[in-house]
């Protein structure tokens, strides 16, 4: 059975606040942009599900054409630029931040996404409410 992330924009007029003592984006909408998933254990399709549209705020650096299915090293270039590869010194840290026992890429994907440290892309198990189609 595959799994699915949702790949969307950040929040659109969104605010950066702390809360608790943990920064929160507020406010704004995000955009779906695509489906990120896993075929079987570490194969993996991304799809756009933005109607074909070029806008550069709905499209990812390593997917250019909208109207591809990609697969492949293509998906593995912008899942790597999310999470680290299983070699990387910081891959414990966050692995042992998220309570990830063994390295896998599914959980890091769920686990970093949210936080993605690129303004192009979040990944969600689940829409985040107010997440608006683009389509």
């Amino acid at each position: 059975m595959s799994r699915k992330l949702y790949v969307t924009t950040k929040a659109l007029g969104a605010k950066r606040e702390t809360i608790d003592g943990k920064v929160t984006k507020t406010g704004g909408n995000p955009i779906l942009i695509g489906i990120l998933t896993e075929l079987e254990k570490e194969k993996y399709q991304f799809e756009y599900k933005t109607n074909g549209s070029r806008n550069r705020a709905l499209m990812i650096s390593e997917f250019t054409d909208p109207s591809k299915v990609y697969t492949d090293d293509e998906v593995n270039n912008f899942i790597y630029r999310i999470i680290p590869k299983r070699d990387n010194i910081y891959c414990k840290g966050i692995m042992k931040t998220h309570g990830i026992a063994e390295y896998d890429v599914w959980n890091l994907l769920v686990a970093c996404g949210q936080d993605s440290f690129q303004d192009d892309a979040y990944l969600y198990e689940e829409l985040p409410e107010g997440t608006v189609s683009s389509q």
